[in-house]
């Protein structure tokens, strides 16, 4: 609050300096008795922001400090590792054909299986590396007019992609009525089959020995 300024010593009166103070004392008492009455022509605060009070240490203080030097490095290391390790494997054809085959592979082996059930009779496996036949005999190759037939009319056999190639812990087995796998003479076998799909990485396909069960 400003001080009236007092009267003049020597001349017992106000002096010129004392009447402006005095105007000016008033001009501002007014305009604060104004502002009290209409809050809206009066002259703003400077408040502080609304909300509890973050320390600097407690979480989400420095919410918009940005992102420090370790932090950027730490996501380039990431990213270079998985450019370096996942990338490839996405792009790599070859690992896709090769599941892609292995898939395919699977179905034609239990179509064989359901077959040989179905019609109450020997359905065997021919494997070689460029090819998966299924046959009513052992023979092979199969003789005309004794292979097994695919739903759409066709061969049910199947020929990996270029560069895919087949190997099999046994070249010839087959299912029985029964489901169970068989070798070549019809008797049951004492051990499981193993197919592989030689592509990047080597798919494996068990048959199992008491079952007949599929799986990779």
């Amino acid at each position: 609050m400003m001080r009236c300024p007092q009267r003049h010593p020597a001349l017992g009166e106000r002096d010129p300096d004392f009447r402006q103070g005095t105007r000016r004392f008033a001009a501002s008492r007014h305009d604060r008795q104004r502002a009290a009455r209409h809050p809206a022509l009066g002259i703003r605060r400077r408040t502080r922001a609304s909300g509890p009070v973050r320390h600097p240490t407690q979480p989400g203080a420095n919410s918009g400090r940005g992102f420090t030097l370790i932090e950027l490095t730490a996501v380039l290391v990431i990213a270079g590792i998985l450019a370096a390790v996942a990338l490839p494997r996405l792009f790599d054809g070859q690992s896709f054909a090769a599941r892609g085959f292995a898939d395919q592979a699977a179905s034609t082996l239990r179509y064989a299986q359901n077959v040989a059930m179905t019609q109450q009779r020997n359905v065997f496996v021919h494997i070689a590396p460029t090819r998966l036949t299924l046959c009513y005999v052992p023979a092979s190759p199969c003789p005309e007019g004794l292979d097994v037939r695919a739903p759409s009319g066709g061969g049910a056999g199947i020929r990996p992609p270029d560069p895919i190639h087949l190997s099999s812990s046994r070249a010839t087995f087959g299912f029985d009525h029964q489901g169970r796998p068989v070798d070549a003479t019809g008797e049951p076998l004492r051990a499981g089959v193993t197919v592989g799909i030689e592509g990047t990485p080597i798919r494996l396909l068990h048959i199992e020995r008491e079952t007949g069960y599929v799986h990779g």
